[in-house]
């Protein structure tokens, strides 16, 4: 059994298991405070994601890839690929169009935002919204 003198001259003593409790417990609410301290980081955006839909008469397979160019800001690349389908059920030819954007990343959202149409961007586990579109990411 170990004794530890206070300031004021008086002593107590301490059982060698209650420091090992009392500095355990320390260490879990330093660890606890320091958790809770570091913000969560930004979701990586960073990456290719793709979607497709169809409908009785059309197919679409939309690809987008994002770069992070600055400190919060990114490019989109998006490429579709639109197959039109007769009454028939005769495909045409795909028809492909390509798009560009820069977006920001929102600190508050957590979300990318193009500003000249207003779309707003954002993960959601490891796929990315925009609108009602749910695009998967590639690995």
């Amino acid at each position: 059994m170990g004794t530890i003198e206070i300031l004021t001259g008086s002593s107590f003593s301490v059982r060698k298991n209650e420091w090992k409790t009392l500095w355990s417990g320390m260490v879990l609410l330093w660890m606890m405070v320091l958790a809770g301290c570091n913000p969560k980081p930004a979701p990586s955006f960073e990456g290719t994601f793709v979607n497709a839909a169809s409908s009785e008469f059309s197919e679409a397979f939309d690809t987008l890839r994002v770069e992070k160019v600055g400190e919060l800001d990114y490019l989109i690349y998006r490429s579709t690929g639109i197959v039109i389908i007769d009454e028939q059920g005769k495909k045409a030819k795909p028809v492909i169009q390509r798009e560009s954007w820069k977006l920001q990343f929102d600190q508050e959202r957590k979300l990318l935002l193009e500003r000249s149409k207003g779309r707003e961007l954002k993960m959601l586990d490891d796929a990315l919204v925009l609108e009602k579109a749910v695009y998967q990411r590639l690995h």
